[in-house]
């Protein structure tokens, strides 16, 4: 909620304490990456990015993780890819019909049709 208010100090200070207590799981590594990128920090974003990848090489469903840091850059294109790449594989999408971090894409023809893909709209 703080980095919708573009609070970001405020909101890296808390998703880093959520996550200082969680070392075998990528929970909240998107979180920490969406709130970084839309600081101006596209550094760290990246380096959350690039422990997502690690943990999708680990079989693990987080493709909706790397699309909503790639939205948080401005990686539009990306995001999308990640987001169909997600359906394609079964991981949950059903965040695509509400999430406000998503916001920017809703307008696109191509997040329209993954919506409807996804069977989330008619």
């Amino acid at each position: 909620m703080l980095e919708r208010k573009a609070d970001y100090p405020r909101a890296i200070a808390e998703i880093l304490k959520v996550r200082a207590g969680i070392t075998n799981s990528p929970a909240f590594l998107d979180s920490a990456g969406f709130i970084y990128a839309r600081s101006g920090d596209a550094a760290n974003a990246r380096k959350y990015l690039a422990e997502l990848e690690d943990w999708k090489g680990k079989g693990y469903a987080v493709r909706v993780g790397i699309a909503q840091i790639h939205v948080g850059l401005h990686e539009y294109d990306l995001a999308l890819d990640e987001f169909e790449q997600a359906l394609a594989k079964g991981e949950t999408v059903s965040q695509l019909l509400s999430d406000p971090t998503l916001d920017d894409l809703r307008p696109l023809p191509r997040f329209q049709t993954l919506l409807q893909k996804a069977g989330l709209k008619k």
